[in-house]
Parts: C-alpha cells; structure tokens; sequence
C-alpha cells in the first residue's frame, strides 16, 4: 500500500494548482484555492 502524509498532499496539491495556473489561468482564483484547502482540511 501506498502511504502518504498530509504534508506530501499539501505539496501536491500546491504543485496541482501551480500547473492549472499555468495550463488554465483564469481557473486559478481564490475561490478556487480556497476550496480545494477546505477540502483538504479535514485530512490535516
């Protein structure tokens, strides 16, 4: 099984959202980033 920590989560999601902000910049707004942080809270 693979095992990962939050904080290899947290830094691929901060790589995920860095791509879409290269790939699609107007799909990168705060609203976006804060929604994916609220989704990941609970798994901190």
């Amino acid at each position: 099984m693979c095992r990962t920590n939050s904080a290899d989560t947290l830094l691929a999601t901060s790589a995920g959202l860095q791509v879409d902000a290269l790939l699609v910049p107007h799909a990168t707004t705060p609203d976006r980033q804060l929604a994916v942080l609220e989704a990941l809270l609970p798994s901190l």
